[in-house]
């Protein structure tokens, strides 16, 4: 799980327009947390309120992404992209959603077919923001690294002029693991 509080401009390009945005990347684990072991889910939840995320990436969150935004707080939304297995969360008095798209990742496991959603969003600053969200194949480094490299076309095809870019997930990045 990473969170991150980041005063955007001032960190991403030098300019700062005092426009803050809390950052949530979290794995649900939502086939064991949401399912199987259900009582593990408001853990869950208190961890995402105690953070207080604008902008919440989840990976794993099995088709429960709109119970979690319901949990966390009556000022979030769900991007529906029509996939079920990760998902952007955002709070709607801080982001207005302007489009979204999920596009493939070439490479996958054996769970199947890998994505990342994009989104582009207004922060209530007027700041453009593009948010990425995905979760990355059990696989070997090679592979991943295809995965980065398709990453960071959808990011050029989806990134609007001058906007903050965020890319949140799991990445899976840990040698050896896929043996």
């Amino acid at each position: 799980m990473g969170i991150g509080l980041i005063t955007c401009l001032s960190l991403l390009a030098g300019v700062s327009y005092g426009a803050e945005l809390r950052l949530m990347s979290y794995n649900m684990f939502g086939w064991n947390a949401m399912g199987t072991e259900a009582w593990k889910k408001e853990n869950l939840f208190k961890t995402i309120r105690a953070s207080g995320p604008d902008l919440l990436g989840v990976q794993e969150v099995e088709g429960h992404q709109w119970e979690t935004a319901k949990a966390i707080g009556n000022d979030y939304a769900v991007v529906d992209d029509g996939f079920n297995s990760h998902s952007i969360i955002y709070r709607t008095s801080v982001l207005t959603l302007q489009n979204y798209g999920l596009e493939r990742i070439y490479e996958k496991d054996q769970w199947g077919d890998r994505f990342v959603t994009w989104t582009q969003f207004v922060h209530s600053s007027g700041r453009l923001v593009d948010h990425f969200n995905t979760h990355l194949c059990v696989c070997d480094e090679g592979t991943l690294q295809r995965s980065a490299r398709r990453l960071g076309e959808v990011i050029s095809m989806h990134r609007r002029p001058g906007s903050v870019v965020i890319l949140t997930g799991d990445f899976n990045v840990f040698g050896g693991f896929e043996n």
